[in-house]
């Protein structure tokens, strides 16, 4: 699969959509609970636990820097859309 120009949160609600998972489902995969998996889809957090990134890695089938990429561009867009709020 390729994510290239993703975030973290649209990689993860793409491929748990493109395998018939619930965000239940997936949590319960990812040992996290359900709240934790729909902020991670909306890009407001990323996970805390470091042993779930070798799990959301080996779920989206990418390696952890491509994983790391992900993460960086969630975080850009996260501080675009604050700064946008904040510069009104």
């Amino acid at each position: 699969m390729e994510y290239a120009e993703r975030t973290l949160g649209e990689a993860v609600r793409l491929r748990r959509s493109e395998l018939g998972l619930s965000q239940a489902e997936l949590a319960g995969r990812l040992a996290t609970t359900q709240g934790n998996l729909s902020r991670w889809e909306r890009d407001l957090t990323e996970p805390r636990e470091l042993a779930t990134y070798a799990d959301l890695a080996e779920f989206l089938d990418i390696s952890l820097e491509e994983l790391a990429l992900l993460i960086g561009t969630s975080a850009h867009r996260r501080v675009l859309r604050e700064l946008r709020r904040l510069t009104g």
